[in-house]
């Protein structure tokens, strides 16, 4: 198992530094300046150019970029910002904005929309075709169709406006705060989730060895939690590997709607003004994230189908 997880973990290293190489090129071959203006005199644009060392071989940018990573862990200047460190957005002293709200926004997402989606998705296969099972569709139906973009206003237009339960915006780490975008973003994923878990728990059931098991006269409980709970899993584990990415990546739709300083709006806010090294750092963020998600999703599939193991 050892052998099985290090040659995971060497896979995502080498596919770290591809995409590293490939999004520094990328942006770097792409026409344009982000000095450049109508109103920038051609002496201050190539002043700019010097200080934050655009002027250089490219090869020597990419190994001067990458020691600044992989040593210092600093992703640069921001080319926005003039004098403004990348770092300072991602990951501000206070830790209420960028990487780290982004992070503990996902966290909470996540681990609601696993728990329901799961319990909604073995209850529902449990109770197939009965009256629970049609409802829970129905619910899915409805959370994978309507986009957040629709959910999110109406949600704030009910509760906020209308009731005043919740505020309607801003990022505190409280109860009322959160409780309109954790629902908002957790929704569709819990419908998507329960989903995909009551087709494999039905699947699994109708598999010899259950039926095996249930010939030897096993309780029900042992039948569904020892026996097929742990097949199951596996296609909501490969969903919720890029999902959780995604979320942890910070959701611009609900970052935008809700007012989140995190790395949703940090991309938006980078894409707009430009901003190279701070797209270049919000790509490595997120491709590590994934990168990182993925790799636990291999881990815990051998854990979950020991025939795995052996591959």
């Amino acid at each position: 198992m050892l052998k099985f997880i290090f040659k995971r973990f060497l896979n995502a290293l080498v596919t770290i530094f591809i995409v590293i190489t490939f999004v520094f090129f990328l942006i770097k071959l792409t026409p344009g300046n982000p000095f450049a203006s109508e109103k920038t005199p051609i002496e201050a644009v190539r002043a700019l150019e010097h200080m934050y060392g655009f002027d250089r071989n490219l090869v020597i940018q990419y190994l001067d970029y990458l020691k600044h990573i992989f040593f210092h862990f600093d992703f640069g200047m921001s080319t926005k910002n003039i004098g403004v460190s990348v770092n300072s957005f991602l990951f501000p002293e206070h830790g209420e904005g960028g990487f780290f709200l982004s992070i503990k926004f996902g966290i909470i997402v996540m681990i609601i929309s696993t728990l329901l989606g799961i319990f909604l998705g073995i209850f529902s296969a449990i109770k197939v075709n009965g009256i629970i099972d049609r409802f829970i569709n129905l619910f899915s139906i409805i959370g994978i169709t309507i986009p957040t973009i629709v959910t999110g206003p109406l949600l704030v237009l009910f509760f906020s406006v209308f009731l005043n339960w919740f505020p309607s915006g801003g990022w505190e780490m409280n109860f009322k705060s959160l409780f309109l975008p954790v629902v908002v973003l957790s929704f569709p994923n819990i419908c998507m989730l329960a989903q995909i878990q009551r087709d494999s728990f039905f699947n699994i059931m109708q598999m010899p060895f259950i039926t095996t098991a249930k010939a030897k006269g096993l309780p029900k409980s042992i039948i569904f939690f020892k026996h097929a709970l742990k097949p199951s899993l596996i296609p909501s584990i490969s969903f919720l590997g890029p999902t959780t990415a995604s979320v942890l990546s910070g959701t611009v739709i609900v970052e935008k709607i809700f007012g989140f300083p995190g790395m949703g709006t940090l991309t938006i806010n980078a894409a707009i003004n430009r901003d190279y090294n701070m797209i270049l750092a919000l790509v490595i963020i997120y491709s590590s994230i994934l990168i990182f998600c993925n790799l636990i999703v291999d881990i815990m599939y051998g854990f979950l189908d020991p025939k795995i193991k052996i591959k």
